[in-house]
C-alpha cells in the first residue's frame, strides 16, 4: 500500500526503481500525413463501400471511425428494409436511396467540418488564432449551441 501524497511507503513489500533509459533502439518514429478523401461513388451493383473505404479524414476527435459506423448502420437498415420488402439487397437503386445517398450527405457534411476545424486549429498566432479564441469563448457560454455542435458530432 502507498500512502499520501509524497509517496511515502507504509508497506513492507519492497519497490525496485524500473530501469534508466539510455538509447532508443529500432527504426526512428514514423509518421503520417493528414489525408482528406472521398470516393465519388459508395455503391456499385452487389457493392459498397464503407467507413475509410469510402472516405478518410484527418484523424480529429474519433470522427473517422464514428462516421464508419454510420455507414454501417445504415447499410444494415438498408438490407433489413431491402428483406422486408422482398428487395434485392444488392439493388442498385436500394443502394443508392437508402445507403449512399444519406451516408454521402452525412459523411460530407462532417469531413467539410473537420476540415474546417484543421485549417482554423493550424495557425497558433495572428489574428486567426486570437478570433479562434475569442469565437470560443463565445462558444463556451452558450450552452444550447454548445450542446447542438457535440450532439451533431456524435451523429445523433
Amino acid at each position: 500500500m502507498l500512502g499520501g501524497m509524497t509517496g511515502a511507503r507504509t508497506s513492507s513489500v519492497q519497490f525496485d526503481d524500473p530501469p534508466l533509459v539510455t538509447k532508443a533502439v529500432g527504426q526512428p518514429p514514423k509518421s503520417f500525413p493528414l489525408v482528406l478523401c472521398h470516393a465519388g461513388r459508395y455503391v456499385r451493383p452487389r457493392l459498397a463501400l464503407v467507413g475509410d473505404a469510402a472516405h478518410t479524414v484527418h484523424p480529429l476527435a474519433g470522427q473517422g471511425v464514428n462516421l464508419g459506423f454510420g455507414d454501417v448502420k445504415a447499410l444494415v437498415d438498408a438490407i433489413a428494409y431491402a428483406t422486408e420488402t422482398g428487395m434485392d439487397i444488392g439493388s442498385m437503386t436500394l443502394l443508392e436511396e437508402k445507403y449512399e445517398r444519406p451516408r454521402q450527405l452525412a459523411n460530407i457534411s462532417m469531413t467539410a467540418a473537420l476540415d474546417g476545424l484543421k485549417r482554423l486549429f493550424q495557425p497558433q498566432t495572428g489574428l486567426t488564432a486570437r478570433i479562434r479564441s475569442i469565437g470560443l469563448g463565445l462558444l463556451n457560454d452558450v450552452p444550447f449551441a454548445k450542446d447542438k455542435i457535440m450532439q451533431y458530432a456524435m451523429g445523433r
